[in-house]
């Protein structure tokens, strides 16, 4: 009993934090504004992104776009920006897993 309570405590930590951290990606794009510093846009959303784009253009301008994943609600924020300056956000629905092509559903 004592060892499975040392994995359930953990278990339900993670999960509480992960919960926690993913209702909070919402609440924090509410913070955004056109115009902001990328440096800005990084301390309010957080450093849990990946680079989705980058590109120079042949002008010189740098083109970002960052994403962050709300794992466990399906849906993706894109933050965008020209030369380090926020000039878009967008929330993106994920589409739905399809299975896998050689997985059959015995079931149906």
């Amino acid at each position: 009993m004592k060892t499975l309570r040392m994995l359930i405590v953990p278990l339900a930590a993670v999960l509480l934090l992960s919960c926690g951290v993913t209702a909070g990606l919402g609440t924090r794009v509410k913070k955004l504004s056109v115009g902001m510093s990328k440096q800005e846009t990084v301390r309010i959303m957080g450093n849990s992104y990946d680079i989705a784009h980058s590109v120079m253009t042949p002008e010189g301008d740098v083109v970002e776009i960052y994403r962050y994943t709300e794992a466990l609600v399906g849906y993706d924020y894109e933050v965008e920006f020209f030369n380090d300056v926020l000039v878009r956000f967008t929330m993106l629905e994920r589409a739905p897993k399809h299975p896998d092509p050689g997985h059959h559903d015995h079931n149906h």
